[in-house]
């Protein structure tokens, strides 16, 4: 029997456990534990039933998840959030236009002096 193996070794050096990063095991765990935990937590101490337990811990247990496994142009889903948080709250492009033939006139009242209408600073 004859095995072979693939050449491309770079390929293997991220598997932490059973093909599985580091960070998707982090991940998947802990949205096992949380899931679990939220499940029995409303099924025990709030009397919900389980059906109900499940049905509203299976969103949390999804995002948890996602958080691990989900890689969109090379970033995670915490950093496509952030990035998406950020371009909603960044200040809009403000072009400002003025007219400057009043200011300079305002100036030049100021000053004391008295210009021809036809010279402009330009």
């Amino acid at each position: 029997m004859t095995k072979t193996i693939n050449p491309d070794v770079a390929a293997f050096k991220d598997d932490f456990f059973k093909g599985l990063s580091f960070r998707e095991c982090i991940f998947g765990g802990s949205a096992l534990l949380v899931g679990v935990g939220g499940i029995l937590l409303l099924h025990f101490y709030f009397n919900m039933g389980i059906n109900s337990a499940i049905t509203i811990c299976m969103p949390v247990i999804g995002i948890i998840g996602l958080c691990g496994f989900y890689h969109k142009n090379g970033m995670t889903l915490v950093q496509l959030v952030r990035s998406t948080i950020r371009l909603m709250f960044q200040k809009p492009y403000v072009y400002e236009t003025r007219n400057y033939l009043k200011e300079w006139e305002a100036e030049d009242e100021e000053k004391g002096r008295k210009r021809k209408a036809d010279k402009r600073r330009l």
